[in-house]
């Protein structure tokens, strides 16, 4: 991957990215091989050799399918590893901000969670202005905190509100926030102010909605406390049909 550098945010950012690649050694994070920097002309352009990921993004995976609903067995296996992905990266003060299916990739032997273009390092300063209106975000998953630019309330829960987002979507065929919208401000507002329809009136047993709407939770303190209690929420899920 080849990044240009020209804004020192820009730059920081990229850096700060593959600082965090750097630290991570699990089978659920590409492996960084190498990076640096070299000029090109009057840019200056960094690069970062990263391993190749063999399998789809699960919004292939979705779009692939007639239904865009996975089976149950994929959903567990998509959303435990992502869970299990996290709590690797909580002692780390590590929190993505950016979990959607585009940046899950799904092959045969493991789930990938890719690109850390705006994760953030609770244990360092921001690199977005405190007055900037919105944080960086993809609207559709980011949560009430991170729509606000609220930084003292970014953390692993943040993650937790986007996990449960993909796997509404992936159950149901539709964004929890995002279907039937026209626009992006119309998504968070929808985000901010309103719950999508709970699974158990879509015929799904309630102990879906005790995981995905735990993780809904608007005021971000009252999501699981840790993420070590999310996965025991997650795994009492009764998925028999």
């Amino acid at each position: 991957k080849v990044i240009k550098s020209q804004q020192p945010e820009e730059k920081a950012r990229a850096l700060r990215e593959i600082n965090i690649l750097s630290s991570l050694k699990s089978e659920y994070f590409p492996i960084l091989y190498d990076y640096g920097e070299y000029r090109n002309g009057d840019e200056n352009v960094l690069y970062v050799i990263e391993e190749y990921i063999t399998g789809q993004n699960l919004r292939e995976i979705i779009n692939s399918i007639s239904s865009h609903r996975l089976d149950y067995k994929s959903c567990n296996r998509i959303i435990s590893s992502l869970l299990k992905a996290l709590i690797l990266i909580e002692p780390l003060q590590l929190v993505h901000r950016d979990i959607k299916p585009e940046n899950i990739i799904v092959s045969s032997e493991r789930v990938v969670l890719l690109d850390f273009g705006i994760a953030r390092d609770i244990s360092k300063t921001s690199l977005t202005e405190t007055f900037a209106i919105f944080g960086p975000m993809t609207p559709g998953y980011a949560p009430p905190e991170q729509i606000k630019n609220e930084k003292r309330k970014i953390s692993f829960r943040t993650d937790l509100f986007s996990i449960a987002v993909v796997f509404y979507e992936i159950l149901t065929d539709h964004n929890p926030f995002g279907a039937g919208t026209s626009s992006a401000n119309e998504v968070l507002n929808i985000t901010i102010s309103f719950n999508p329809q709970t699974l158990s009136s879509l015929g799904f047993n309630k102990t879906f909605d005790e995981f995905i709407f735990k993780c809904f939770e608007k005021n971000c303190h009252r999501r699981p406390a840790s993420l070590i209690l999310a996965k025991q929420l997650f795994d009492n899920i009764n998925w028999e049909l």
